[in-house]
C-alpha cells in the first residue's frame, strides 16, 4: 500500500492487470458506445489559479481542438508503461478505483516577433 490523502488508498496493479484494462480501454473507445463527458466548469476549480484546472491543460497542449477528441484519441494512446498507480477514494467507496496514468507531452513553443 503506497501513502497519499489520508481519504485515499493507493496500490500498483500488476503488469497483467494494467494490459487487460488497457485492452478493454480501447475496445469501449472503438465501439462506438462510449459516451465521454468534460466538465469545463467543475466547482473545485473555484478555489483553483486557472493555469492548474483540467481546461486549461486541455487547451494549452491541444489549441482549438474539440475537448473530447482529445480525450478520446490520447486515452487510446496510453500504454502499460504510462501506469503510475491505481486509487480508491475512501470517501466514496461505492465509486470505481482510479487508474492514474501520467504521459510527457512535447508543446511547440513559437515566439512572436
Amino acid at each position: 500500500m503506497l501513502s497519499g490523502e489520508p481519504h485515499e488508498k493507493k496500490r500498483i496493479e500488476s503488469l497483467g492487470d494494467i494490459r487487460t484494462f488497457l485492452v478493454r480501454l480501447n475496445y469501449a473507445l472503438n465501439s462506438g458506445r462510449v459516451r465521454i463527458v468534460f466538465q469545463k466548469k467543475r466547482e473545485v476549480d473555484d478555489k483553483r489559479n486557472e493555469r492548474f484546472t483540467n481546461r486549461y491543460t486541455i487547451h494549452y497542449l491541444f489549441p482549438g481542438e474539440d475537448e473530447i477528441k482529445v480525450l478520446k484519441r490520447e486515452l487510446s494512446r496510453l500504454r502499460h508503461y504510462d501506469y503510475i498507480e491505481t486509487v480508491q477514494d475512501t470517501n466514496f467507496t461505492e465509486r470505481s478505483e482510479m487508474r492514474v496514468f501520467g504521459r510527457n507531452i512535447q508543446v511547440k513553443m513559437y515566439i512572436l516577433r
